[in-house]
């Protein structure tokens, strides 16, 4: 992991403090994995059994922000892990493997997982993890959205992101029960989506400029902020 690349990355306030479910049978791996997240404001569970931690994602009603699950795990494999959880809870999940290859990414993306990762875990990777929750919840908004509009989803379609609309969400809003509330989820949605959008088009631009005048930032969570805006 590169260090020294990530030591001017800065975690957006707002999004400080996701719960992270990290599922590693190597216990140095998994030591380092969550030492990185939790240095950069995450809270974090580890566990080194997929068995107790599938039943820990399952009884628990509040809901973990992200799950980090090792492919090669001796009681269960990645995969089914992953098949496991994705039946009774919406979480994006990333797969990691240090036997990586595009048959296995294409295989963990095609079951569900919102991302691959190889080994050695990138470090700005580990950090950045929020926009994986962001874009998770701007999808589940979309749908709520979309099964609200009369006819379902053929009204107004969402890519597999929930990222863009290809048509309008209502052919007709006089015959929606509860127009305010959608109205209102609409507005949110637009809101997260163009976060989303924002920070994935200009993350680069951030880090280049940050480490230019990294000398002239305060360390204050204040002017923290107001570069990050």
């Amino acid at each position: 992991m590169d260090v020294e690349s990530s030591k001017n990355i800065v975690v957006p306030s707002s999004v400080r403090g996701h719960q992270i479910f990290v599922v590693d049978p190597n216990t140095t791996s998994l030591m380092h994995t969550a030492a990185i997240l939790e240095e950069h404001y995450y809270k974090v569970t580890t566990i080194e059994l997929p068995t107790i931690a599938l039943s820990m994602i399952l009884e628990r009603e509040s809901q973990y922000d992200l799950v980090i699950a090792e492919v090669n795990m001796q009681e269960m494999d990645g995969f089914t892990f992953l098949k496991h959880i994705l039946r009774q809870k919406n979480i994006p999940i990333i797969l990691i493997s240090d036997k990586a290859n595009v048959e296995i990414s294409k295989r963990a993306l095609d079951e569900g997982a919102c991302f691959f990762w190889r080994k050695p875990l990138r470090v700005n990777d580990l950090i950045n993890v929020w926009q994986h929750i962001i874009c998770n919840k701007v999808k589940e908004n979309a749908q709520k959205v979309n099964k609200g509009a009369v006819g379902g989803p053929k009204k107004g379609r969402v890519d597999e992101l929930g990222l863009q609309y290809s048509s309008p969400m209502l052919s007709d809003a006089s015959i929606l029960k509860n127009t305010d509330k959608t109205e209102m989820m609409r507005s949110q949605i637009a809101e997260l989506v163009q976060k989303c959008e924002t920070y994935d088009a200009n993350f680069a631009k951030i880090e280049k400029f940050m480490k230019k005048h990294m000398a002239q930032i305060s360390d204050d969570d204040k002017s923290t902020k107001s570069y990050k805006d």
